[in-house]
C-alpha cells in the first residue's frame, strides 16, 4: 500500500517509511556494513519526467541517512525505454529489461554495491542492474527492496475453480 501511495498517488512522505523498512532489513543483515554503497534503480528520462521523481532514489536517500551508507544515485542509468513491468507476465518481464541498464565504471569499480528498489516481482530488473554493475567492475552486488509482489501470471492461493477467492 505504501509503494502504491508513493508511486501512483505521489505521496512523497511514504518514501521515508519505506526507507526505514529497508534500513531495518540492512541493519539486520550481518553481511552488509557501511562500506556498501547504495545505488537506486533508475527510471528512464521519460518516466522521470512523467512521475517527477524516482521512488527508488527517494527510498535510498532515507536508507543512506539512517545507515550511514554512501548514496551514488548516478551509479546506474537506464539506457533505453522499456514497457511498464507491472502489466507484464514473467517471461515478458525478463526480455523487457534485458540490457536496459548501464553502470558508471567511475562510480562502481571495486565497490560493494547495494541496489535499492521499491518492489521486486520476478527479479528481472534487479538481475539486469546487477549484471550492469558487475560488468562495470563492482566487486560485490546485492539488493534490498521495500516490497515483494507476485507477477500477474503467478498462481494465486485460495482461489476456487471459478477464479474467485475461496
Amino acid at each position: 500500500m505504501l509503494v502504491r501511495r508513493l508511486k501512483f498517488d505521489r505521496v512523497i512522505g511514504a518514501a521515508a517509511e519505506l526507507g526505514q523498512m529497508v534500513a531495518r532489513q540492512i541493519e539486520d543483515d550481518s553481511r552488509l556494513s557501511d562500506e556498501w554503497v547504495l545505488a537506486p534503480v533508475p527510471l528512464s528520462p521519460s518516466s522521470f519526467r512523467t512521475r517527477g521523481f524516482n521512488q527508488a532514489e527517494l527510498i535510498a536517500r532515507k536508507v543512506a541517512k539512517l545507515t550511514g551508507m554512501q548514496l551514488r544515485a548516478e551509479a546506474l542509468s537506464k539506457v533505453r525505454n522499456t514497457l511498464d513491468q507491472a502489466s507484464l507476465h514473467r517471461k515478458s518481464r525478463l526480455t523487457n529489461v534485458l540490457d536496459a541498464f548501464k553502470a558508471s565504471e567511475e562510480l562502481v569499480a571495486n565497490a560493494k554495491i547495494l541496489i535499492i528498489d521499491d518492489v521486486m516481482t520476478t527479479g528481472a530488473t534487479l538481475h539486469e542492474c546487477a549484471k550492469a554493475l558487475k560488468f562495470a567492475g563492482a566487486s560485490d552486488v546485492a539488493a534490498a527492496v521495500a516490497a515483494y509482489s507476485l507477477p500477474p501470471d503467478a498462481p494465486r492461493a485460495f482461489e476456487n475453480d471459478h477464479g474467485g477467492q475461496a
